[in-house]
């Protein structure tokens, strides 16, 4: 498996798998989709705090933050509550599939670190692929979310 391009901005997201309360705050405001390699890798530990910190200021929980990864549904929520990420949600793709239709899936079994912002319509309003040894920018998620009229 390789990573494909990242979607870019203005493509159709594919629908994310989302209980109920999750999925209709996704359709009122729309989401943030952060992609994280692996649960309990360091840079990922710090990466899921980063996020945590600036989650209400981006929108959660009324605009979704959602961290998805390869890992187990029960791992990554148990990650999430061991970060004191709890305005996060964890995503499980074990087998990648959410990863490669987002372009983002990699050879190694793992995703990239990457971030989108969904509009409402799930349509791709910005996206990024960041370092995979190094925490995401919070400034993007900021930066995106200004230039998106969707604050």
């Amino acid at each position: 498996m390789t990573a494909n391009s990242p979607l870019a901005a203005g493509a159709l997201a594919p629908e994310l798998p989302l209980d109920d309360a999750a999925a209709q705050a996704a359709r009122a405001a729309g989401a943030f989709v952060c992609f994280l390699p692996l649960a309990y890798a360091p840079v990922c530990g710090e990466d899921v705090r980063q996020l945590a910190r600036v989650a209400a200021e981006v929108g959660a929980p009324r605009r979704p933050l959602l961290v998805v990864s390869v890992d187990a549904a029960e791992h990554g929520r148990r990650f999430l509550r061991d970060q004191d990420a709890g305005a996060l949600t964890h995503v499980s793709d074990p087998q990648l599939a959410l990863a490669a239709a987002f372009g983002v899936a990699r050879r190694e079994g793992i995703c990239e670190r990457a971030t989108f912002l969904l509009a409402p319509d799930r349509r791709v309003v910005a996206g990024a692929v960041h370092p995979i040894g190094f925490p995401r920018p919070l400034a993007l998620l900021r930066e995106g979310l200004a230039r998106s009229g969707l604050s």
